[in-house]
C-alpha cells in the first residue's frame, strides 16, 4: 500500500454507508460506498494544489453506535475510483477482509463464514484517518497474539502460566514472586532461550478437563486451573476442554480478606478486589460443600419413609452459590431393607438434568457420601431433585425437612415438594413442576453437595 500525505484540512474520521450486498463467502468483492465527506477522497498535499484521488483505504463495519468493535469486519479496499458520473461514490475492490482473531487466515483459498461477515445495504463503513499498512492478513491470522521477545528466567514447560519480571526475563507465573501474568507459553524452554508466549486474544491448546465458557486462572508455579483461590490470577477462558483463550485480568479479581475488608471498612468500594466481593456477595460465591435450602416453609427436620420403586420424592431448592460437585451426601436415620437410589437434579422448569446418578446399595443408616460418576458444575439458582429407590422390597427413611402446605401447591404456579408415580425405580427425563408433582408433606430431601 502506497504512502499518502494528507493536508490538514483531511476529517480526521469518516463514515461511508454502503451502497452493495457483501455476502461472507467472497474473497474480493466489488463495492460501492457513498461518503459523507468528499475531503476524504483527495489528497491536496501536492505543491502544485492539484486534487489527487485516494484509491486505497482500510475501513471497519461500524456498530449501531457509529464505531467499530472488536469483531467489526475490517477491510482493505484498493483500485477505488469515482463511480460514473457521480462525486461522493466511489467503487473499489476489496483486496483483504476479514475478523481480527478469526479462525483462519483472512484472505484463505478457502472463505468461510465464520472469517467474513455478511452486510446489506446501507451499513455504515468508518475510517480513522488512512493507516499505512501492508499486507493486513498476516495481522489476524488465528493464535497469531504472540511474543518472543523475552529469555526464559527459569525452566519453563509447555502451557505454563508465565510472567515477565524486572530482569526483562520469563518466569512461571506465582503471585508474590513474578505477579506481572503475560500469557501462556506455547512450548517448553531451558534457561536463557527465546520463549514464545501466547498472549491476549491468542489461543493454546493442549489442555484436558476444561469446562467450556468458564474463567480459566493462572496459580503460583505456574499451572493452569479452573479453581480460584487466593493466588490465582486470571489468564483467560475455555474455549473448549481442551484450548484456554487468553484474556489477561487487569487486576487480581479475588475476593478480599478479612483484613482487606477492615482496612477499607467505609471508604466504599476504592478497587477491584472489593467490587469483585460486592459480585460475589450478589450474584453467588464458588463454594466447595453447601447444604442447599428448600424453597418451602420449615422450621425443622423430620423423616420419610421409602418403601416401593415407585414413589419418587421430588422439591424445588436453591443455591446460594456456585459448587463444581463431586459428592452428594444424604441421611438414613432409619434402615429395614437394604436398596439403591437414582437422583437426579432438574432445571427450575423441569426440563434439563443437571445431574444424574444412581447410588451404591445402601446397606445402614447413617450419612452416606456418593461421589459423582462425573463433576457437575451448578451455579446459583433453582433446581428440583428428584429421588426414588431401585427396588420394590426396600424399606428405610431419608432426613427430610419438615414441611406446611402454604403455598406449596398455589393453582398455576410450581409444586414446591411431594411425589409422583413414576416406572419402576426410574426416574422421568423431565417433568411439569406445574401439574407432574402431588404435594406431600415432608417430601423434601435433606442433602449437601461437595467438591
Amino acid at each position: 500500500m502506497t504512502s499518502i500525505t494528507l493536508n490538514g484540512n483531511y476529517p480526521d474520521s469518516w463514515n461511508a454507508q454502503l451502497l452493495t450486498v457483501i455476502d461472507n463467502t467472497t474473497p474480493n468483492p466489488v463495492i460501492q460506498l457513498k461518503v459523507g465527506d468528499s475531503r476524504v477522497l483527495y489528497n491536496e498535499a501536492a505543491a502544485d494544489g492539484v486534487k489527487t484521488l485516494v484509491t486505497e483505504y482500510v475501513v471497519n463495519f461500524a456498530t449501531s453506535s457509529g464505531v467499530p468493535d472488536l469483531v467489526s469486519e475490517t477491510m482493505v479496499l484498493g483500485s477505488c475510483a469515482l463511480a460514473a458520473g457521480q462525486t461522493d461514490i466511489l467503487q473499489c475492490t476489496v483486496g483483504t477482509r476479514g475478523i481480527p482473531n478469526g479462525t483462519k487466515a483472512i484472505n484463505s483459498a478457502v472463505a468461510v463464514a465464520t472469517l467474513y461477515r455478511a452486510h446489506k445495504k446501507g451499513a455504515r463503513m468508518v475510517l480513522n484517518e488512512i493507516p499505512l499498512l501492508k499486507g493486513l492478513e498476516d495481522t489476524f491470522q488465528a493464535g497469531s497474539a504472540q511474543s518472543s521477545i523475552y529469555t526464559a528466567g527459569e525452566t519453563i514447560a509447555d502451557r505454563d502460566s508465565v510472567s515477565t519480571h524486572s530482569d526483562n526475563k520469563i518466569y512461571k507465573y506465582h503471585k508474590t514472586n513474578y505477579p506481572k501474568l503475560y500469557g501462556i507459553s506455547n512450548g517448553a524452554y531451558a534457561v536463557d532461550a527465546t520463549v514464545t508466549v501466547i498472549r491476549n486474544g491468542g489461543a493454546k491448546t493442549g489442555f484436558t478437563g476444561l469446562i467450556l465458557g468458564d474463567l480459566v486462572y493462572a496459580e503460583n508455579t505456574g499451572a493452569i486451573t479452573q479453581t480460584v483461590s487466593t493466588t490465582t490470577k486470571i489468564v483467560g477462558s475455555a474455549d473448549s476442554d481442551t484450548i484456554v483463550r487468553v484474556g489477561l485480568a487487569t487486576n487480581d479479581l479475588q475476593p478480599a480478606s478479612a483484613a482487606e475488608i477492615t482496612a477499607q471498612a467505609g471508604t466504599g468500594v476504592p478497587n477491584v478486589t472489593q467490587a469483585a466481593e460486592l459480585i460475589g456477595v450478589l450474584s453467588g460465591s464458588i463454594v466447595t460443600y453447601t447444604l442447599p435450602l428448600p424453597v418451602i416453609y420449615t422450621t425443622a427436620l423430620t423423616s420419610s419413609t421409602i418403601n416401593n420403586d415407585t414413589t419418587a420424592k421430588f422439591s424445588m431448592f436453591n443455591m446460594g452459590d456456585k459448587i463444581t460437585a463431586n459428592k452428594l451426601i444424604f441421611t438414613v436415620p432409619s434402615h429395614s431393607a437394604t436398596g439403591t437410589f437414582d437422583i437426579n437434579i432438574y432445571s427450575e422448569d423441569g426440563q434439563t438434568i443437571i445431574l444424574s446418578q444412581t447410588t451404591p446399595s445402601i446397606a445402614s443408616s447413617g450419612n452416606h457420601v456418593i461421589t459423582l460418576d462425573a463433576p457437575v458444575v451448578i451455579s446459583a439458582g433453582n433446581y428440583y431433585i428428584g429421588i426414588v429407590s431401585n427396588d420394590a422390597s426396600v424399606n428405610m427413611s431419608l432426613l427430610t425437612y419438615a414441611t406446611q402446605a402454604w403455598l406449596h401447591n398455589v393453582s398455576g404456579y410450581p409444586v414446591l415438594s411431594g411425589t409422583k408415580t413414576v416406572t419402576t425405580g426410574t426416574l422421568p427425563s423431565t417433568i411439569d413442576p406445574t401439574s407432574d408433582i402431588t404435594y406431600v408433606a415432608n417430601s423434601a430431601l435433606f442433602f449437601a453437595l461437595a467438591n
